[in-house]
């Protein structure tokens, strides 16, 4: 298995394009804005095994409206400008679940930022269980996914200066 962090600039566009699509089938993306978000990223991180890619994430910069709403939906608002990144798209391959791969790209993203503050969002359990074990602490309340409302979404910040 091996782990990977590359800056957009240094991959091909195929490779972008193969990240895009992995991440779009893993759910709770904006298609339309994920473009932009993938090329401003500071880091994409992937966990291949052989030649197939297993699991990604992402270290972002999130846009500015999308952030603010964010941290305003939790009523955490004033958390907001504190946060110059967001850990985003964690999502690995359902054949390869629960083996350590999301906690490993997890850790990357810790170790890449040092002690700089970074915020996630998450749906999932497994995630709400792995961001405390790397300093993340919930930031406010859930709020309603805007994909599907019924599916609560929980907000999370790690080294706040």
């Amino acid at each position: 298995m091996t782990l990977r962090a590359i800056h957009p600039s240094a991959i091909s566009a195929e490779e972008i394009k193969d990240y895009m699509a992995f991440v779009i089938a893993g759910g709770e993306i904006n298609a339309a804005t994920m473009p932009a978000l993938v090329t401003q990223a500071i880091s994409l991180i992937t966990i291949h095994q052989r030649d197939k890619l297993i699991g990604k994430a992402e270290i972002k910069v999130p846009f500015a409206g999308h952030q603010n709403n964010e941290f305003k939906k939790t009523k955490v608002a004033d958390l907001a400008p504190h946060y110059a990144y967001e850990l985003g798209w964690v999502v690995v391959d359902s054949a390869f679940r629960r083996k350590g791969h999301a906690r490993a790209l997890v850790g990357h993203v810790v170790d890449q930022l040092g002690g700089r503050a970074i915020y996630a969002t998450t749906k999932s359990d497994a995630m709400r269980a792995i961001l405390p074990d790397f300093g993340f602490v919930l930031l406010g309340d859930d709020y309603p996914s805007h994909l599907d409302p019924a599916v609560g979404l929980s907000l999370y910040g790690r080294s706040v200066p």
